[in-house]
């Protein structure tokens, strides 16, 4: 597929490869990846999970049967600008998502059970989580049930300004604002630590209200 939706999937230049458990991606197959010019998904597990990508093109379509995207599986992910997560996808480990600085459209399968895209926006289904937004999102006020902020979650977005934190959510993971248009944020939580990195980069915050019982920045 392409970003416009014109081209053949089947005419992607794809390989996929598996590996045994606790195996890495190496950095000589990302290279003759490049070089080469194919796109490159490795799996582990009898390929339920999903361990590294290479794109050349920009996509990674995740094929069905995959069930966990690991924690590394995107750390040559800063091309990737659409992400396509097929309906057997239930774990997304927190961390997985932050090198996707570029991201500008993520798909679930709409039989998915674990994942929702909502605005641009990764939930999962029950809306506790943001995994992750793309790049030009389009979010309001954050749900009230929303009790996690994944790690990297709202990196590198462009569209967000004034956000409202609330009283439901309990994490905000390592750098989850990084480099984002934000200008306001109000904690109307109880966090008792901020975390690394979380306004790293933020050149237009002007405004923190800080949640009551801080103890640690």
């Amino acid at each position: 597929t392409s970003l416009d939706h014109g081209a053949d999937v089947a005419r992607r230049k794809l390989h996929v490869v598996e590996k045994p458990a606790g195996e890495e991606l190496a950095f000589g197959e990302v290279s003759k990846a490049r070089r080469d010019g194919y796109n490159l998904l490795v799996t582990a597990n009898n390929s339920t999970e999903l361990i590294g990508s290479i794109t050349i093109d920009g996509v990674v379509i995740i094929p069905e049967g995959i069930i966990h995207i690991k924690k590394d599986a995107f750390v040559y992910g800063k091309d990737i600008e659409m992400l396509i997560i097929p309906s057997t996808v239930t774990t997304i480990e927190e961390g997985a998502v932050y090198r996707l600085n570029e991201i500008k459209y993520i798909q679930v399968h709409p039989d998915n059970k674990s994942f929702v895209v909502i605005g641009g926006i990764l939930y999962s289904k029950d809306m506790t989580r943001v995994v992750k937004a793309t790049k030009r999102c389009m979010m309001g006020d954050l749900p009230d049930c929303i009790k996690q902020i994944d790690a990297w979650a709202f990196r590198g977005c462009s569209t967000i300004e004034d956000i409202h934190v609330p009283n439901s959510v309990t994490d905000v993971g390592e750098g989850a604002f990084q480099e984002s248009s934000i200008k306001k944020i109000c904690f109307h939580n109880h966090l008792d630590s901020l975390k690394t990195g979380v306004f790293a980069d933020c050149e237009n915050l002007i405004r923190v209200e800080l949640p009551k019982g801080l103890l640690r920045i």
